[in-house]
């Protein structure tokens, strides 16, 4: 008898086998799988597998089952790693982002605070410039403040500004400085005469002499030099002096002038006693006049002893024009500065500074082009 055959040879009854029984199983399971499977999966989470429990299985259809759900649990396995990698993925991107941030923070945080402290505790160019600042709008708005007192560093100020590059007053040409009424000014020999300029060296060793004159080591002498008692060493410093001018040795001369100048400060201590000068108001001025006067000429000499530049003797600081535009050149040229003014030059000064302000005021909004240099 066939495994295959269902009918038996007088074809009337099937013949059940165990391999009839496996195919009908095998068509059943089949059909549940599509039908009953397929029709569960519609109605849950669409791309994923959920199989009905089963109740009652036989060993196949529990060995199909088993398969099936092997198979949805691999399924769901890569599943699940593929997006294990995709969040992986977004977190290293959102760590690596915090890198970033946190590194632009940490120079932002740092910005910020040297900009605080900055307003707090400025710089010295910060200093600077709000100084400036201020006198210009001093300058513009309060110029009955801004001429007051001693103004020389403020004179020198002005010309810093208006003979440096920005502006180069010295350079302009006549139909430029034209526009500018003050700079034609024209200066008085008496004005000339109480202007000071000095070739602007440290403090306390300053060359300082008239714009008149241009004569260095210049020896008005004070009253309080001109007593008897202090002719000898005036005359002995005078000598020295001219030796030096006229291109003498001027190591040995230079010595000659400051043991004058020392002997003249004995003279001069003589000539006004302690004592006498400690009773009477008017000799302690005298005596005081005199002793500030010997100080800036010991500083000049030691100027020269240091600079050993016999052309400050040529006459070169002596100026010759006429106008403020003239001294803005001259002054230009030769690198010197205001130096301050003696008693009696004050009302000079105020008209200079008066001068120079309206010049930096009528230029400082369009700075002037320097004029170009014909060939």
């Amino acid at each position: 008898m066939s495994a295959h055959c269902p009918f038996n040879s007088v074809g009337e009854q099937p013949v059940v086998t165990l391999d009839h029984h496996r195919r009908l199983l095998h068509v059943y399971l089949g059909a549940w799988l599509l039908l009953g499977v397929n029709g569960w999966t519609l109605a849950q989470e669409p791309g994923r597998v959920y199989l009905p429990p089963t109740f009652g299985a036989t060993p196949m259809s529990a060995m199909v089952d088993a398969q099936a759900r092997y198979l949805i649990a691999q399924g769901n396995c890569l599943e699940s790693m593929a997006m294990a990698r995709k969040i992986h993925a977004e977190a290293y991107a959102i760590e690596l982002k915090n890198w970033v941030d946190e590194v632009d923070d940490y120079f932002k945080r740092r910005e910020l605070n040297r900009l605080w402290r900055r307003k707090e505790n400025p710089s010295y160019l910060d200093h600077l410039k709000r100084a400036q600042d201020t006198r210009e709008k001093e300058m513009r708005e309060q110029f009955d403040t801004f001429a007051k007192g001693d103004v020389t560093n403020k004179l020198n100020w002005l010309f810093t500004k208006l003979s440096g590059p920005a502006m180069g007053v010295q350079y302009l040409g006549p139909s430029q400085s034209a526009t500018v009424p003050a700079l034609a000014r024209l200066l008085s020999d008496d004005d000339k005469h109480k202007i000071w300029i000095t070739d602007g060296g440290r403090k306390g060793s300053q060359l300082v002499c008239r714009l008149s004159d241009g004569d260095v080591l210049a020896t008005p002498w004070p009253p309080g030099l001109r007593r008897p008692e202090c002719d000898a060493g005036r005359d002995r410093y005078e000598d020295s002096l001219k030796r030096l001018k006229a291109g003498g040795n001027p190591d040995a001369t230079q010595r000659e002038c400051v043991a004058a100048l020392n002997d003249l400060f004995t003279e001069l201590e003589e000539a006004y006693p302690r004592e006498d000068r400690s009773r009477d108001c008017y000799l302690f001025l005298e005596y005081n006049g005199a002793k500030t006067f010997l100080r800036s000429l010991m500083a000049q000499a030691a100027r020269i002893a240091e600079t050993t530049d016999s052309t400050v003797f040529n006459g070169k600081l002596h100026f010759e024009g006429k106008s403020i535009e003239d001294l803005i050149r001259h002054m230009s040229q030769h690198g010197v500065y205001f130096a301050p003014c003696r008693p009696g030059g004050e009302g000079t000064y105020q008209s200079l500074l008066r001068d120079l302000s309206s010049i930096y005021l009528a230029l400082g909004k369009d700075p002037a082009v320097p004029a170009a240099a014909t060939p």
